[in-house]
């Protein structure tokens, strides 16, 4: 994920109960080679999830919540 208020305590869920996210550690959060803010992190797919497109949303420290409609599709 790419962009700026990507920052170290920002967590990261994937709407569906058959898909889990891994928080990211503090390394992870990394610029980019242009200086954007990015983290990546890793995505657990249960075998059986239904295909198609899922909600990624980001919670900051500030408990603000981002929906991001659709930021990742299951396909097989």
């Amino acid at each position: 994920v790419v962009g700026y208020g990507i920052l170290p305590g920002t967590t990261y869920t994937i709407s569906g109960s058959d898909v889990a996210v891994t928080q990211p550690l503090a390394s992870q959060f990394q610029p980019t080679t242009d200086g954007t803010p990015a983290v990546y992190f890793q995505i657990n797919v249960l075998p059986g999830a239904a295909l198609g497109p899922r909600n990624l949303l980001v919670r900051n420290s500030g408990n603000e919540l981002v929906s991001f409609a659709g930021g990742l599709s299951i396909t097989q």
